[in-house]
């Protein structure tokens, strides 16, 4: 079995934080996100991202936008 690993860095649009969520939010077929506080792997949609605590909200998951990192693996997985 193959398996890609993509990892993306970024500041806040990596993580969710655009002003709204795509419409398209269903997960993406054969990606998953790996958290690092859960120590999970969960399916891939939007808002991707972790929320690490209320004294960090500023860099937070939470505010339920949208980033590329969704739509570009989605691209990534039917090329591949």
């Amino acid at each position: 079995m193959n398996v890609d690993v993509i990892i993306f860095g970024g500041q806040s649009n990596m993580q969710g934080q655009t002003e709204g969520c795509p419409i398209n939010n269903e997960a993406v077929q054969g990606a998953w996100e790996y958290r690092i506080y859960e120590n999970a792997l969960v399916p891939l949609k939007h808002p991707v991202g972790e929320n690490y605590g209320e004294e960090t909200s500023l860099f937070a998951a939470h505010g339920g936008g949208g980033s590329i990192v969704p739509a570009f693996c989605r691209a990534y997985v039917e090329k591949t």
